[in-house]
């Protein structure tokens, strides 16, 4: 089934602190790396195949991310990520998370990593590189696309 997470407004869009010295946030590729849901007691999470660390786990596709936009915040190197992404999921794959969506209203944080010529970057020892801090999280709804 397709969903939609919407991050469209600036008010609802989470935050980070851009932290790498090698890389700029307006040159790099976004791409969602996991889906989050907190059902109140534990945080359960989906994760995409492009994520070097889901070790084989490809739990959603994303069909379209879209509008993204890293708009300078208040504070020095603050940027509020700003987008929309569609996504495929499976929920009867995922009973746990399918429960934790039930218990939370259906409400997520789709989190965002970054590419350079198409490729997550990892440094020398394959860890991904270390970009920016989360400075605020805001979760909204997981909303059913499916028309």
């Amino acid at each position: 089934m397709n969903y939609l997470i919407n991050y469209e407004k600036s008010s609802a869009a989470c935050s980070i602190i851009w932290e790498s010295e090698d890389h700029k946030i307006s040159e790099l590729d976004p791409y969602i790396y996991a889906i989050q849901c907190d059902d109140g007691e534990n945080i359960h999470e989906l994760l995409s195949s492009d994520w070097p660390h889901a070790e084989g786990q490809n739990d959603f596709e994303t069909i379209e991310l879209g509008h993204f936009e890293a708009i300078e915040g208040d504070m020095p190197s603050e940027y509020l990520l700003c987008f929309y992404v569609e996504v495929e999921i499976d929920l009867d794959s995922h009973p746990l998370f399918k429960e934790a969506l039930e218990n939370s209203d259906n409400m997520v944080i789709a989190r965002v990593q970054f590419k350079n010529n198409g490729s997550p970057i990892i440094d020398s020892d394959g860890n991904e590189e270390y970009l920016y801090e989360m400075s605020d999280d805001n979760f909204v709804e997981l909303e059913d696309n499916d028309f």
